[in-house]
Order: C-alpha cells, then sequence, then structure tokens
C-alpha cells in the first residue's frame, strides 16, 4: 500500500503530515501487537481522525491489518533474592542502592518510588510506613506501603547526611534503568526478549520479586494492596492499617536485604 493510497483526501500539509504519522502507528502495531489488539485501537485511531476531520480509506486500512503475526511470548525473569542483593552490591552510587532496595521491600513502581518524598514515609511506625499520594500513583489511588527494618535505617541515615527534604530520588529513570542494567550485564544475567532485546530481567521485575515473596509469606491479595492492584481491596482495606502493618512484619523476614 502506498501512503497516496492510504491518505485520501488530505488538502492541506499539516493533514499529510498527521496521516504520515498515523501509518507509522500503524506499521508499529502491526509488529508489536497482535490483531485483536490493532483492530482495537484501530477504532480508537478511527475515532480520533473523525474528530480531527481527518478521512482515511478504510478498505486500505483494513488491508493494512492482515497478516498481523502475534508476537513471541517469552516469559521475563523474576529474580531471586541472592541476585537481588548481587546486583545492588555491584552499584556503586548510594542513591540508586538505596532506590532498588525501596523499590524492592515496597513494591513500588519505578515512577512511584521516584517520586516519593520525605514526607510521605512515616520512619516512627513499626514498620515503615510508606504513604503514596494519590496524584503519585498510576491508579490514581492513594495507598500504603512498607520498609523494611534495614532499609528503613539505610533510607533514613541517607535523608540525614544529606538534609534531604522533598524528593529523595532526584535522578531521570533512564539513569537508574542504566545504573541497573550495567549491574545486571557485569553479572551475565543480561538475557533478552528475541523481538525487543531488552532485558528479560528489569527494574520493573524487582516489585515482582516483591511481591512475589508478600505471596508466600500471606497471600496474594495482601501482595496486591501493597502494590496498588484492585483485586486485593476484596480481602484487605487500606485503611487498615494496623492489621497490613501486623501482616507485613510477619513477611518482613523474607524481604531482607541486609546490605551495608
Amino acid at each position: 500500500m502506498t501512503e497516496d493510497q492510504f491518505i485520501t483526501n488530505l488538502k492541506s500539509q499539516e493533514q499529510k503530515d498527521q496521516g504520515r504519522a498515523i501509518r507509522k502507528l500503524y506499521d508499529f502495531l502491526q509488529t508489536k501487537m497482535v490483531l485483536s489488539s490493532c483492530n482495537k485501537y484501530k477504532n480508537y485511531i478511527l475515532s480520533y481522525l473523525a474528530d480531527q476531520n481527518i478521512t482515511i480509506n478504510q478498505h486500505f486500512l483494513n488491508m493494512a491489518f492482515q497478516g498481523v503475526q502475534s508476537p513471541l511470548l517469552e516469559n521475563a525473569k523474576t529474580p531471586t533474592i541472592k541476585q537481588i542483593r548481587e546486583i545492588i552490591k555491584m552499584i556503586n552510587p548510594i542513591d540508586a542502592k538505596l532506590f532498588f532496595m525501596v523499590q524492592f521491600v515496597s513494591t513500588m513502581r519505578q515512577n512511584e518510588a521516584r517520586l516519593l518524598q520525605t514526607s510521605d514515609i512515616d520512619f516512627d511506625a513499626e514498620p515503615t510506613i510508606i504513604h503514596l499520594q494519590a496524584k503519585n500513583t498510576k491508579t490514581r489511588r492513594e495507598r500504603i506501603t512498607y520498609l523494611t527494618s534495614d532499609v528503613s535505617k539505610s533510607l533514613l541515615e541517607y535523608i540525614r547526611i544529606n538534609n534531604i527534604e522533598g524528593q529523595i530520588f532526584n535522578h531521570s529513570a533512564q539513569s537508574y534503568n542504566n545504573h541497573f542494567n550495567r549491574a545486571v550485564r557485569k553479572l551475565g544475567l543480561d538475557e533478552k526478549f528475541s523481538e525487543t532485546n531488552r532485558n528479560k530481567l528489569s527494574i520493573h521485575r524487582l516489585r515482582a520479586a516483591g511481591s512475589q515473596i508478600l505471596t508466600d509469606r500471606i497471600d496474594h491479595d495482601f501482595a496486591d494492596v501493597l502494590m496498588g492492584h484492585t483485586n486485593g481491596l476484596k480481602t484487605y482495606s487500606v485503611g487498615n492499617e494496623e492489621r497490613l502493618s501486623e501482616l507485613y512484619l510477619k513477611a518482613e523476614p523474607g524481604l531482607k536485604l541486609n546490605i551495608n
């Protein structure tokens, strides 16, 4: 299919540029998504185009989705706690070490950890409580999670030594990714996905590793609540801090990193 066939009735240069950008998006969908997803997104795109008064020949659009192949389904790698200790020991900057330690024991998402403020953490509680603000969570839902005593002690010491007030981790997501990927590569844990060439063991898998331990020690719903998944709310209330704290203390021995 040519661009002339794909983009019809586009008179202005701006519309033509939009049309070409859309074609690139279709090409991406063809290579990255299964056919069912392509069809779903196709309808979204057509609705958007209609709102923008851009006309697309639907016959050629449908042809663009023919022959879409399902991507290879390869499993990500969830690190063991031994591997997590090795990865963290391999990283030099103290803020990066703490960033990964906090992510693992709290099961927070990467961006949630990056937005963490000193005022969000109650170091006097046992265990240490993190109050995640709704505006900083992916689900836009307020929740709490926890730190183990060893990670809490190290983080509090870092905050005090550096006189930190406000945001704790100030580097970009890419910077933390680079530190993590270098450590994974040095340890020979950098197996890649065939289609994307990305590491199967990524920063996001720290969260999965922590969740797995919480599931083994307590149950899946408890892990879901701390991760911010709504499934766990049928069993646990995020407002019941006393009960959640007791359960986290019960699971804590399995999360201990004991890294100086």
